[in-house]
C-alpha cells in the first residue's frame, strides 16, 4: 500500500480537475478540495487501504 500511496500523489485525480495531488497541495486556490478528498477517506479502514495522515505528511499537510 505504499508504494501504491507514493504512486497516487503523483497521479491526475478526477476529484481535483484533474490534478495531482502534489500540484493541488501546492496550489492554495485548489488546496482545499485536496483537504476535503483526504478527510473522505476512512479513518478505520485497517492496514489495506491509503492512510490520509501518511498522506498529508507526504504532501505537507499535516
Amino acid at each position: 500500500i505504499l508504494d501504491y500511496e507514493a504512486k497516487w500523489l503523483d497521479e491526475s485525480i478526477p476529484a481535483l480537475d484533474g490534478h495531482t495531488p502534489r500540484q493541488a497541495a501546492d496550489d492554495p486556490t485548489r488546496r482545499p478540495d485536496l483537504i476535503r478528498l483526504l478527510d473522505s477517506f476512512p479513518t478505520d479502514a485497517g492496514r489495506h487501504a491509503m492512510n490520509a495522515d501518511r498522506l498529508r505528511a507526504a504532501l505537507g499537510l499535516e
